[in-house]
């Protein structure tokens, strides 16, 4: 929100990962996208990768689980309440055990609300790019896939 970069520096700001959506704060992601606006030279251009919030509310199912090769294990027990996701995910080694057991909570945006977003921040040509899904599988792999690819450019 808050990066002291020089303003009007750079041609291209990403925000990528679902790194818009885990503030809690009113307007922290209003307050992200205007920060990246600031830093923007005119005309350069925001790549803006989120959960799609429409496909998550309709495809995600409470508990899931998937493997990773032979190994891996990663189950996932998942809320979804007042716009948001909240998930505890644990990825598990069949040989070793536990590797990572965290919680977490995203903001979800359909493509309509994040397109209203984006252009209160000042943005314009903003350009929503639907399912763009890493994998095309019937496997429930988390908040990472189903995503919304945003283009926008600064005026």
């Amino acid at each position: 929100r808050q990066t002291r970069l020089p303003a009007g520096t750079f041609d291209h700001v990403l925000v990528l990962g679902n790194s818009l959506g885990y503030i809690i704060e009113p307007d922290a992601d209003l307050l992200i996208l205007q920060e990246s606006l600031r830093l923007l030279k005119p005309g350069g251009w925001l790549l803006l990768d989120v959960s799609d919030g429409d496909a998550a509310c309709t495809k995600i199912t409470p508990q899931a689980w998937h493997e990773i090769g032979d190994d891996v294990v990663v189950c996932r027990q998942r809320e979804l309440s007042e716009g948001r996701i909240c998930a505890r995910e644990m990825v598990l080694s069949k040989k070793e055990g536990l590797i990572r057991d965290q919680t977490y909570c995203i903001q979800l945006y359909g493509a309509d609300q994040l397109a209203d977003l984006v252009m209160r921040a000042g943005f314009v040509d903003v350009r929503i790019h639907t399912d763009a899904s890493a994998i095309h599988a019937s496997l429930d792999v988390g908040c990472m896939n189903h995503r919304l690819v945003t283009v926008a450019r600064k005026p």
